[in-house]
């Protein structure tokens, strides 16, 4: 899909439209296109921005489009949408190549989060499902110790963003299972949106615990986990087949590099070791193992060939082979170890 594109003319829109309504295994209406009209000069827009970006990442299936007035077709994009410019922003739903519908100025928070619960309802309820999952994980940690001294976390904040950046090895953090990414939803039950509200609610917290016997908090962080790149458990005979499948799948040709392609068992040769100069620019400078297997594999053969070509051919009187030759100069029994075994030209 055209994930996140921001079309620049009216006919550029309507083509994503029209190659979004193109039928696609098991959705034949296509997928559905969502468009954000905006403002890019425009602070409060940036909260729809944000949560297009966002959904664009849990649904990857759809098609996501931006179309900012401060573009050279910007204008004219929304004239012909019919989105005025104190409607921004302005969501657009489109699907089968119709407008579904329309939501105009969605600039504060409430509005933002009416739009995204609409769009993930009809997204799923087209059969699309959020590849990102979204959870919250309560981690309890110590404030002070037995002597009342504060306990470090053992983390390091974003103070921007609420997320945690990393943790301390082997700190309190660390084993309770506080991980990068994180972001910090609530203290003891109180909700945290910026640096703000966390450090007011911790305050709050360690406030209520001094001097007391249990001093623990209860610090709570929104997980995300892409279902994608999620661990599947598989026997060792499934996994031993899926890695073979995956090796077949990378093996290529590989570039002849030394010129050894005439040492192959076809070849029966070493003509391709021989250079211009005669000299090998390389370490590499004998055949391979695997190529003089093939070859001792080969020449092994070709005597067993000729031993069993030989036994299978006529003999004489005593189990010796006759040639064509003795047969056609000597006659049969006469070859030169049929006389010698029988004491034929021996002096008297």
């Amino acid at each position: 899909p055209l994930s996140r594109c921001s079309p620049p003319a009216p006919q550029d829109l309507f083509d994503l439209a029209q190659t979004s309504s193109y039928p696609r295994e098991g959705k034949p209406q296509g997928v559905p296109l969502v468009i954000l009209h905006m403002s890019l000069m425009n602070p409060a827009h940036i909260k729809a921005l944000d949560m297009m970006k966002r959904l664009s990442d849990e649904f990857p299936d759809a098609n996501w489009a931006r179309v900012c007035k401060e573009f050279k077709n910007g204008p004219e994009v929304l004239k012909d949408r019919m989105v005025g410019e104190s409607e921004l922003p302005a969501f657009e739903y489109i699907m089968d190549n119709k407008r579904v519908w329309v939501e105009l100025g969605t600039e504060d928070r409430d509005a933002v989060g009416t739009v995204e619960g609409r769009v993930v309802a009809d997204l799923e309820g087209y059969g699309l499902r959020s590849v990102i999952q979204r959870t919250v994980r309560d981690v309890v940690l110590e404030l002070f110790d037995k002597d009342g001294a504060s306990v470090p976390f053992g983390w390091r904040r974003d103070i921007e963003t609420n997320t945690v950046l990393s943790t301390k090895p082997g700190g309190q953090a660390d084993l309770a299972g506080v991980r990068k990414g994180m972001i910090f939803d609530a203290v003891n039950g109180a909700k945290v949106e910026d640096d703000d509200g966390f450090e007011a609610a911790m305050a709050s917290a360690k406030a209520a615990a001094a001097g007391q016997t249990n001093s623990l908090v209860t610090v709570s962080f929104r997980v995300t986990t892409d279902l994608r790149f999620e661990k599947e458990t598989f026997s060792i005979s499934s996994a031993a087949a899926l890695a073979e499948r995956a090796a077949a799948d990378r093996k290529v040709a590989e570039l002849d590099f030394f010129g050894a392609e005439g040492d192959t068992i076809e070849s029966g040769n070493m003509k391709s070791w021989v250079t211009p100069k005669k000299v090998r620019l390389t370490n590499s400078f004998f055949p391979s193992q695997e190529v003089i297997g093939e070859l001792a594999e080969k020449w092994t053969q070709e005597i067993e060939n000729m031993t069993m070509r030989e036994v299978e051919g006529e003999m004489d009187q005593d189990g010796n082979p006759i040639s064509p030759d003795d047969k056609k100069k000597k006659g049969p029994g006469t070859s030169d170890q049929s006389r010698r075994n029988r004491g034929w030209g021996k002096k008297k």
